[in-house]
């Protein structure tokens, strides 16, 4: 019995292995996500500075474009939204990863457990 729940236990291991690395790359993730809307709130918040018919450029490559001012925060506004709703998504995809990693790392602590108390009865 006690081959069977190490080989048990040696599954669960890569298991709880594999989701705390999938969660850390879930974490590094939300971590752009965020660094991305604080950028784009910055633009935001200059883009707000600017008179009206005042020139906005935009950079492509190498050049710098004249780019529309209601455009540009209309593209601005547009970015935020959609980067609030990967950093909901994000946040969501981390929950489930905890869950995932929580049941994982509950699984070996009980199989570890049930190998001591083998071990005792042996005794």
């Amino acid at each position: 019995m006690s081959a069977a729940v190490e080989k048990q236990l040696g599954e669960a291991i890569e298991v709880l292995k594999a989701a705390q690395k999938e969660h850390s790359k879930a974490t590094n993730l939300r971590s752009q996500f965020e660094s991305q809307l604080q950028e784009n709130t910055l633009v935001k918040q200059e883009l707000s500075l600017v008179k009206e018919g005042g020139k906005v450029f935009k950079l492509i490559g190498p050049t710098l474009v004249p780019q529309d001012l209601v455009e540009a925060r209309s593209n601005v506004d547009k970015r935020i939204e959609y980067i609030k709703k990967e950093i909901e998504r994000a946040d969501k995809n981390l929950k489930d990863l905890s869950d995932k990693e929580n049941a994982a790392r509950d699984k070996c602590i009980a199989l570890q457990r049930q190998i001591q108390e083998a071990g005792a009865g042996k005794r």
